[in-house]
């Protein structure tokens, strides 16, 4: 208790003096880790309509950038059971590198692609499947071997994933896997600033060509044959 001059005990006076200071204000607070990849694509199909649109899937991908959205693009080019063309799963993909090259953080689809519906139950059943796997995965991203800092990662990112997407858009049977799974590899690596994983799909981004480019000989060397014929 404290004693005035005029004989009155104040205890507020006495708590103040036993109070314990205050740590000063942080103008700039630590920002909150972002979420997995794997856990914003689980959550995308978790719940929603019995049909969701691409559009609805690039509003609830898009909260962290365009390698999320990328990424779950990549996974659905993997699965045989998704239905449509590879124009719906590869074209959009074709503009959102081209988004990441030059730093639009948005990107613009044509209306009856953004309209293209998936069922819901099918697409969140693939990504179930999909989703253990790439938990594993990220057990070993980390950011290393990241020497380059700045708008040249984001383009070489956004030029690999176009080249890649054109490939998937290709009427080559069975051609989409590899650079699908490339693509899954840079957008682990480029989100997560690894480039270990940039490496693997640079690797397997050379594979698809090297795919590409033996289907076109093959089929080159057999239209000569039939023109000799």
């Amino acid at each position: 208790m404290y004693q005035d001059r005029n004989g009155d005990y104040d205890a507020r006076a006495t708590e103040d003096m036993h109070e314990t200071p205050k740590p000063p204000h942080d103008p700039h607070p630590p920002k909150p880790a972002p979420r997995k990849l794997s856990d914003v694509i689980y959550d995308a199909t978790a719940e929603g309509p019995t049909h969701m649109s691409v559009g609805d899937l690039m509003a609830k991908l898009s909260a962290q950038g365009l390698a999320p959205v990328i990424l779950f693009f990549g996974i659905l080019n993997t699965m045989a059971f998704i239905p449509g063309s590879s124009a719906i799963t590869g074209f959009p993909v074709i503009l959102m590198g081209l988004a990441v090259m030059f730093g639009y953080k948005g990107i613009w689809l044509p209306q009856r692609i953004r309209d293209f519906k998936f069922e819901r139950e099918k697409l969140h059943t693939g990504v179930e499947k999909a989703s253990p796997w790439l938990k594993k995965l990220e057990r070993y991203v980390h950011p290393r071997l990241w020497p380059v800092y700045g708008f040249i990662p984001d383009f070489l990112y956004g030029l690999a994933v176009v080249l890649l997407a054109i490939i998937i858009t290709l009427p080559i049977p069975g051609a989409n896997f590899v650079p699908a799974v490339s693509i899954i590899c840079l957008s682990i690596g480029f989100a997560s600033r690894d480039g270990v994983w940039v490496m693997a799909g640079l690797f397997m981004a050379t594979l698809a060509i090297g795919i590409v480019l033996g289907a076109a000989f093959a089929a080159l060397h057999g239209a000569g044959w039939m023109f000799r014929a």
